[in-house]
């Protein structure tokens, strides 16, 4: 029987200063990729139930009646808790990641540092996403009820408190979001680059592509699922710690 031989460890490419291959570290290696495998699980449903809650969620959130001359939105009742059990599942997942990416950075692997601090602008990004989401959800179900039936609805009639606080919030959401997303995607990359395995790669582009994503999920899970079995072949270690 052929002895398991351990995986490859990629060095140091041409692009990206201080980019450096630690020396193999087989326990810490197969604790991260534990890590990345329950973050694709937890993202993967995450992926899946806000298609099919969103899908079937619109209609309950507005309702159009008397042939489009009135519409509702439901109360903060009925989607707040959507809203925020979403905000939660979302930031529980990218802490996952960037603890993966916390086990290489603290090695000196200087790859993974940028990677931990955007996925961190990621989760704080979650949260005012969804939090001004939720701001000018109120404001427009506020400003509905006031106009009734008036056509268009007086300025009077919307929350400034919501409306300024709901646009701050998604403004500066989307900003730390597209960091945080273009770091979770880079230290994907680079674990595909680390490890030679271009599934992580190709999961990485997957997972920007809008329902798509649940495929690049998948992927990644399987990545790292296998990478972790081989890390764990090529050597007698503890495990995921």
């Amino acid at each position: 029987m052929v002895a398991p031989q351990p995986l490859p460890y990629a060095t140091a490419p041409s692009w990206g200063p201080g980019y450096a291959a630690a020396p193999p570290n087989r326990e810490e290696d197969a604790a991260a990729l534990r890590w990345i495998e329950i973050a694709s699980v937890v993202g993967l449903i995450s992926a899946i139930a806000s298609i099919v809650l969103l899908l079937g969620f619109g209609g309950a959130l507005v309702t159009v009646s008397g042939g489009g001359t009135s519409t509702q939105i439901a109360p903060a009742t009925s989607w707040a808790p959507f809203l925020a059990v979403s905000a939660a599942i979302a930031v529980a997942y990218l802490y996952l990641y960037r603890r993966a990416f916390e086990l290489f950075a603290r090695r000196g692997e200087e790859q993974f540092k940028i990677p931990r601090l955007f996925v961190l602008f990621a989760m704080i990004a979650v949260v005012l996403l969804f939090t001004g989401a939720g701001l000018l959800l109120e404001a427009v179900r506020e400003a509905i009820q006031c106009a009734g039936t008036s056509s268009p609805i007086p300025a009077s009639c919307f929350n400034g408190g919501y409306l300024g606080g709901g646009v701050a919030a998604l403004i500066v959401g989307v900003i730390l979001g597209i960091l945080g997303v273009i770091g979770l995607l880079l230290g994907i990359w680079r674990i595909g680059t680390r490890f030679d395995r271009d599934l992580f790669k190709a999961a990485a582009i997957l997972l920007i592509i809008p329902y798509v994503s649940v495929v690049g999920y998948v992927l990644l899970l399987w990545a790292a699922h296998s990478t972790r079995e081989r890390t764990l072949a090529a050597g007698t270690i503890p495990g995921f710690v």
